[in-house]
């Protein structure tokens, strides 16, 4: 059996748990509280902006910007017998709504919202306006066909109802129970439409101890260690009231920080590399933008014991593997291109592909594998909700605004001489410049001949003053007059 530690360190504002199996990192989550995700809270909101071009409206949910809610999210849309009306039939400017962020503010655009709310527990998902009903793959068939069965029996048609993993095992009334109170909440919060104010929010979902929870109830088995006492206690009883999952908890007492002491912290700060090791000195390389991202795949010093094509193929399969874990561990969304090492077969190209396959089982999110393009390149996509694991931990460097690189000093140098002859009819006699010694060298040239040229040219003196800066630059002080 596979050895699994979910250790938890909940500190005062920031919160995070990590997944280890075998001592190797499989999942992360983070949590700080100017930093939460909007995901699954539910929000009174007005219509802002209708676009019938878009099919869409814009909506205030008291955020500093509105969100983005597409016609088919609409219940009124769901709900209707002509669903090919224009927007405007469903919807309307100023209009007061109930809706759910389905995903964070990413890349400067608002939330994308939902008018079809769904409320959950470890068991069963409802959405009220749907009328679709599927049941945890991860079931066995006789368990799938067992619950289709009974969830047809007591749902209504303009119920949707997702039946997870953890209903597995239990009884009818576990089901019936979990549903009425599902419906009783929805029917709670349908009330509160009326009297509630723009911006409130009416149900928060996304807490740590609920993700904290969901992870349990996904992984089943293991050692959970948490640093914090009273979440310790929450959680132990809540495993005893779940006794079909089969964790040991236990209360992390020592005064190391607790992700230190199960290696954690040092392989969080491998994430933050675009480079990735592979074994035998193969790598790959990840470059994320806002478009999307692209993962390079090199041999690297890895040439391989066999002919060419199976080092290429063995050295593919290592990448594959590792890139589905960068990816969520990265929580890398949207558009995916990987670049793997040229391969000639087309049946090395679909183990490859097979292999891509089996990995994005362990992901939560939805991920959707392209295929190969005619440049050989393997396209995926995966459902984008939150912001990048780079978003939430780095900011863009100031020196080079996140470009990854600055002007050189010999192109800071030629600017400033540009800028300089701008000046060439002020008056003055002398200029005074601040400049990084770098820039000052090359803009002087051997002996000052390139200064004294400029001097002559623009009919000034020009004054260095050497500064110390994060990167090539000057500044011109001022023009002045000897008299």
């Amino acid at each position: 059996m596979l050895e699994k530690k979910l250790i938890v360190h909940s500190g005062i504002r920031e919160k995070r748990f990590a997944l280890l199996i075998q001592n190797k990192l499989e999942a992360f989550e983070n949590w700080m509280d100017d930093n939460q995700s909007l995901v699954g809270n539910i929000y009174i909101g007005r219509v802002e902006k209708v676009v019938p071009g878009m099919d869409a409206a814009f909506v205030n949910f008291g955020r500093e910007k509105n969100g983005f809610l597409h016609k088919e999210q609409l219940l009124s849309f769901r709900c209707a017998s002509d669903p090919s009306k224009p927007i405007t039939s469903f919807i309307h400017q100023g209009e007061k709504i109930m809706v759910q962020a389905v995903s964070d503010e990413i890349d400067g655009k608002g939330a994308k919202l939902t008018g079809i709310i769904e409320l959950s527990t470890d068991r069963l998902v409802y959405m009220y306006g749907h009328s679709h009903c599927s049941v945890s793959k991860k079931m066995s068939e006789e368990e799938q066909v067992r619950w289709r069965e009974t969830a047809a029996r007591f749902r209504s048609s303009d119920e949707g109802l997702l039946i997870r993993t953890g209903m597995s095992g239990n009884q009818e009334q576990t089901f019936i129970k979990e549903l009425e109170q599902l419906r009783a909440n929805y029917h709670q919060l349908s009330m509160r439409l009326q009297n509630a104010k723009i911006g409130d929010v009416l149900h928060k979902k996304n807490d740590f101890p609920d993700r904290l929870k969901e992870a349990l109830t996904k992984e089943k088995n293991g050692e959970l260690w948490v640093d914090n006492h009273d979440l310790f206690q929450q959680l132990k009883e809540w495993l005893v009231l779940h006794d079909t999952l089969d964790w040991s908890i236990y209360y992390y007492r020592e005064k190391e920080n607790i992700f230190h002491s199960f290696n954690v912290e040092s392989q969080l700060e491998k994430l933050k590399k675009s480079i990735v090791w592979l074994d035998h000195g193969a790598y790959i390389i990840i470059e994320e933008t806002e478009a999307l991202a692209i993962i390079d795949v090199n041999t690297g010093k890895f040439t391989g014991k066999q002919d060419k094509e199976s080092t290429i193929k063995q050295t593919n399969t290592m990448a594959a593997k590792e890139i589905m874990r960068q990816i969520r561990l990265r929580n890398i969304s949207g558009i995916i291109l990987v670049d793997f090492i040229n391969m000639k077969s087309k049946q090395n190209q679909q183990a490859i592909l097979n292999t891509m396959k089996e990995e994005q089982q362990s992901d939560d999110r939805h991920v959707h594998l392209v295929g190969f393009t005619e440049l050989g390149l393997l396209q995926l996509t995966r459902k984008r909700l939150q912001p990048p694991l780079t978003k939430q931990l780095m900011m863009d460097c100031y020196t080079c605004n996140g470009l990854g690189s600055v002007e050189s000093p010999q192109t800071i140098a030629f600017k400033l001489e540009r800028e300089l002859r701008q000046f060439q009819n002020h008056e003055g006699d002398y200029v005074a410049v601040e400049a990084t010694d770098d820039v000052i060298r090359l803009y002087e040239g051997e002996n000052s001949v390139f200064k004294h040229d400029l001097e002559k040219l623009i009919r000034k003196d020009i004054h260095f003053k050497a500064i110390e800066a994060g990167k090539p630059s000057y500044v011109i002080r001022e023009f002045g007059s000897w008299s």
